[in-house]
C-alpha cells in the first residue's frame, strides 16, 4: 500500500512538472490604427497571463493573411528582455517611448518596441509563440494558396487571432493555428482598428473602429462595433479592460392618493 502512495505521488509530482510555462498568456487587446492616420509610436498590444508569469522564449508575431503577400512574418516581437508579466497579469507593448493615455497601471509590464512596418490594417494574424526561430519576411505560404508549407519555426503556438477586412482574396490563419478569425465585418461594414477581450466573458472578442485624438484617450465607436453596448468605452492599455456599466432597470415609484 505504501508503495502504491508513493508511486502515486511520483506520477502527481510529474503531471505537474508537465503543466506548460506559459500556459495562461493571451493576446488580451490590441490597437492597430490609431486615429488621426499616424500609427507610428501609437500601436501597442496588450497580453494577459499569471500574475509575474515568466514570459522568457515568448515571442509576439505578426503574420500577413492578405492576398499575394500572405503567410510572410511582418513583426517578430521577443518578449524575453520584459522577465515578467506584471503583478496584474498584464504586459504591455508599446510602439515608441511616447506615453499612452490613460496611463498604464503601475504594476504592468511595459516594453517598448518599434513596430517597422506599422502593424497591418487589413487581414492579418496575430499569434503568441514560444521559441519563435524564424524570421521577419520568412514566408510560410509560399504559393500562397492559404496553407504554410513550411514547417513552422516555434515550439507551440499560445494564442492567435486573425482580424480581417473585406477586400477578398485573404485567408486567415488564426483557426490554422488554434486561434480565432474574426468575420469580416459588412453591416455596417468595418475594419477593426481594435480589439479587446470581453472582461466579462474573455472568449468574447469586441471589435470595433476608435475615435479621439493621439496618443489617446481613444473611445470605441458607437456604429462600427461588433457589440454596440461597448460603443463609448475607452480602450485600456496597460490596464484592467473596460466593460459597459450594468444597464440600470426603470424603478417604479407607487402613488398615493389621499
Amino acid at each position: 500500500m505504501r508503495n502504491c502512495v508513493r508511486l502515486g505521488l511520483c506520477m502527481l509530482t510529474v503531471l505537474a512538472c508537465a503543466e506548460p510555462a506559459w500556459a495562461a498568456l493571451q493576446i488580451n487587446e490590441l490597437l492597430t490604427n490609431a486615429p488621426g492616420g499616424g500609427d507610428n509610436g501609437f500601436e501597442f498590444v496588450e497580453i494577459k497571463g499569471s500574475a509575474s508569469e515568466s514570459v522568457a522564449n515568448v515571442w509576439f508575431l505578426e503574420i500577413d493573411s492578405n492576398g499575394t503577400t500572405n503567410g510572410q512574418v511582418l513583426n517578430a516581437v521577443n518578449l524575453t528582455s520584459a522577465g515578467t508579466v506584471g503583478t496584474n497579469g498584464l504586459l504591455l507593448i508599446r510602439d515608441a517611448a511616447t506615453a499612452l493615455s490613460p496611463s498604464p497601471d503601475a504594476a504592468t509590464t511595459i516594453l517598448i518596441n518599434n513596430f517597422n512596418p506599422d502593424l497591418e490594417n487589413n487581414t492579418s494574424t496575430f499569434a503568441l509563440v514560444t521559441n519563435f526561430t524564424g524570421a521577419v519576411n520568412q514566408d510560410f505560404d509560399t504559393n500562397n494558396d492559404g496553407t504554410f508549407d513550411l514547417t513552422l519555426p516555434w515550439t507551440a503556438v499560445l494564442d492567435a487571432i486573425t482580424i480581417q477586412d473585406s477586400g477578398g482574396g485573404d485567408f486567415p490563419h488564426g483557426d490554422d493555428l488554434g486561434g480565432v478569425v474574426l468575420p469580416i465585418f459588412a453591416s455596417p461594414s468595418f475594419t477593426p482598428d481594435y480589439i479587446v477581450r470581453d472582461p466579462n466573458n474573455p472568449s468574447t472578442w469586441i471589435a470595433g473602429d476608435v475615435v479621439g485624438t493621439s496618443p489617446g484617450p481613444y473611445t470605441l465607436a458607437a456604429s462600427e462595433i461588433n457589440d454596440v453596448s461597448f460603443g463609448g468605452i475607452e480602450a485600456s492599455p496597460g490596464n484592467e479592460n473596460n466593460a459597459p456599466l450594468p444597464s440600470v432597470g426603470v424603478v417604479s415609484v407607487p402613488t398615493f392618493k389621499k
